[in-house]
């Protein structure tokens, strides 16, 4: 961080500008509110800086401030959106998953329909329980070939934010 006094005579500074990592994070970030009250934080400094010579307050006390105060924010949207991410991935899996059934579903109605048999089979005897048991396990099975895994992973990357530079 900066070391304390640093500014101490400092009069004519006014103007703080970051460069780099801060500025791409905040335009990767997703919600318009996000970004606007981010910018709005960064830009706090330069409607401060200038008061702190009428109030006679240390510039470098009012930089490590805004410093820090930018950063929780930036730590802040990062949580956030991630939880929103989390959020996200889990309906995106549910809606792949659930697209998969149906599509099986429709091949298994379309099975019977073609079979040309009138008896009945032994899966139409079965208990209640076990046409459960069928039912969780063919949900699984398409959990498995529904591929939410691999759609996830290639979505993911349009949806995280920009890392700063450590």
């Amino acid at each position: 961080m900066i070391q304390d006094g640093a500014f101490m005579s400092c009069r004519r500074l006014e103007r703080i500008d970051l460069i780099g990592g801060v500025h791409e994070f905040v335009s990767s970030l997703h919600l318009e509110e996000w970004r606007k009250a981010a910018k709005d934080e960064i830009n706090r400094i330069n409607r401060d800086l200038p008061l702190t010579n009428l109030r006679e307050v240390d510039k470098t006390t009012v930089i490590q401030e805004w410093i820090q105060s930018v950063l929780n924010s930036i730590e802040r949207y990062k949580v956030e959106h991630y939880a929103l991410l989390k959020e996200c991935m889990t309906i995106l899996e549910l809606a792949v998953w659930g697209t998969k059934i149906v599509e099986a579903e429709e091949e298994r109605k379309n099975e019977k329909a073609n079979a040309t048999s009138t008896t009945i089979s032994l899966e139409e005897n079965l208990s209640e329980t076990l046409k459960i048991d069928n039912e969780w396990s063919f949900r699984q099975e398409q959990r498995n070939l529904c591929c939410a895994t691999v759609v996830i992973q290639n979505v993911i990357p349009y949806l995280m934010c920009t890392k700063l530079d450590d």
